[in-house]
């Protein structure tokens, strides 16, 4: 795979990932895989510098004026820099990135107090948009914390209790 198959991935994966829309992504660029795979001619005739682009951005409107815009703005993206003969490495690397956030994430969740359940909610869905994937809460109350919260998930540790503010003041004070 090349490096510029997976910056292409990365990119529109993390689209998907921010337009809340992963499942629909995939099944397009998937689908799209899939028509270019039955219909060999397909990408020939995207790579051929004997086209012209707008014949070649016409052809894929007309082809995939279905789908998503951000999905047929990327095809026609790599398509116009010259990148569609990467198509399969990138729909490779894609399935890998959508395959991973489809496995979930557990976290532990320690608070001072008892999150109402619209706090957890919220937490939960930062917690999803961080990791690219969904995520498992458990929620614990330490009354030793002070305020705030402290969460761990696949091995970080995110600290914003406010113990651990007080401590980065002190390491600030003693310098």
């Amino acid at each position: 795979m090349t490096k510029i198959a997976k910056e292409y991935a990365e990119a529109l994966f993390s689209l998907s990932v921010e337009k809340g829309a992963k499942k629909e992504y995939y099944d397009e660029i998937i689908g799209a895989r899939d028509v270019f795979r039955a219909e060999g001619e397909f990408l020939a005739f995207l790579s051929s510098p004997d086209i012209s682009l707008e014949e070649k951005l016409d052809l894929l409107k007309r082809a995939f004026g279905e789908f998503k815009e951000d999905v047929l703005s990327f095809l026609c993206l790599i398509t116009e820099k010259k990148r569609i003969s990467a198509f399969y490495d990138i729909v490779s690397e894609y399935d890998a990135l959508f395959t991973f956030s489809e496995s979930k994430v557990k976290a532990k969740v320690t608070s001072a107090e008892e999150l109402d359940e619209d706090e957890k909610k919220k937490l939960t869905l930062k917690l999803e948009k961080k990791f690219a994937r969904k995520v498992e809460c458990e929620f614990f109350v330490d009354n030793a914390l002070i305020g705030g919260l402290i969460v761990e998930a696949e091995g970080n540790v995110i600290d914003g209790s406010v113990r651990s503010e007080i401590q980065k003041i002190k390491e600030v004070i003693s310098e």
